[in-house]
């Protein structure tokens, strides 16, 4: 039973879905498209398969993620604890800025992670 009708979609909107690209062997995943509650267990997969890569560092490209809902992000966060339970590092690349402030929300000390990029949490400096 819905309390409130649906919200209508305008015509031009097509959902893009999400897309992505998996490079075992050099333990990278290149990520396109919008990662929601719905696409997220894809991304999950892709990650538990970089498992048997041979690389000591993987490398999650987002510069095409157009979309990320809080269960895409609970993931990204999730992601860095699935690389460091299997003994590798994570970085994330070309992060639009959008996406690197909704994940430094998640996070505590940002300065904590290297997966960041740690240019965007340094303190501003005063001009004299």
């Amino acid at each position: 039973m819905r309390l409130y009708p649906p919200v209508p979609r305008p015509r031009s909107f097509t959902p893009q879905g999400l897309l992505l690209a998996v490079d075992v062997p050099a333990g990278a995943i290149r990520v396109s498209g919008e990662l929601d509650r719905t696409s997220v267990h894809h991304l999950a997969d892709a990650l538990s398969a970089l498992r048997s890569s041979p690389c000591a560092i993987w490398t999650l490209d987002l510069h095409g993620l157009s979309f990320c809902d809080v269960e895409g992000l609970r993931l990204l966060n999730r992601a860095v604890d699935l690389a460091r339970s299997s003994g590798r590092g994570l970085h994330l690349i070309r992060i639009s800025p959008a996406i690197a402030d909704l994940l430094a929300l998640l996070e505590e000390e940002p300065e904590d992670h290297a997966f960041l990029d740690p240019v965007r949490f340094q303190e501003p400096t005063t001009v004299s």
